[in-house]
């Protein structure tokens, strides 16, 4: 019988990303991300690059968020644990993602667990991608990216740079 699945992990990749300031220069990041995309995945994902400019920004920050590695610092959904009523900051003891051992009076590693710059890709990718931040991804870097990861996934490169968004709304009917 023919069997499917059960594929042993894909390697790391790393790639550099020059982001867009408000004040005109950007600032470069290192990414590291696990190409192991879903069938669902890419095809949401060449849908909204092929058909849907409206769609395809949140389309792609999701896709791509979800193979940013989240173990190279902060992790993404990591918060300091809250204090019980009764407890003095002192008290509380964790383990921070450092592996050591912090209360919450130690509020310099608290915040620098919680600074973005310190924080796994993916956490960093989410702070590029909120509104409130002054840096951001030009739209056809997103493209590129995603193309990328698409064809390190299904381990072959893509077959022809997609036309821009705007180049595609134009010939849809």
């Amino acid at each position: 019988m023919k069997r499917f699945g059960g594929r042993e992990r894909v390697q790391v990749e790393e790639f550099e990303l020059q982001t867009v300031g408000t004040g005109g220069e950007g600032n470069v990041h290192v990414f590291r991300l696990r190409p192991e995309l879903q069938a669902g995945d890419v095809v949401a994902l060449m849908d909204a690059i092929e058909n849907s400019a409206e769609r395809s920004m949140g389309i792609m920050a999701a896709v791509l968020r979800k193979v940013l590695v989240d173990d190279d610092g902060t992790p993404a959904a990591w918060e300091p644990p809250e204090r019980p009523a009764k407890a003095k900051p002192g008290d509380v003891v964790f383990t921070g993602p450092d592996n050591e051992t912090h209360t919450l009076a130690d509020t310099d590693a608290i915040d620098r667990f919680l600074d973005p710059v310190n924080g796994s890709s993916r956490k960093r990718w989410d702070h590029l991608m909120s509104p409130a931040n002054e840096e951001g991804i030009h739209l056809m870097d997103m493209v590129d990216i995603s193309q990328w990861v698409v064809s390190l996934s299904t381990d072959r490169p893509t077959q022809a740079r997609t036309p821009s968004i705007k180049a595609s709304r134009k010939t849809r009917r």
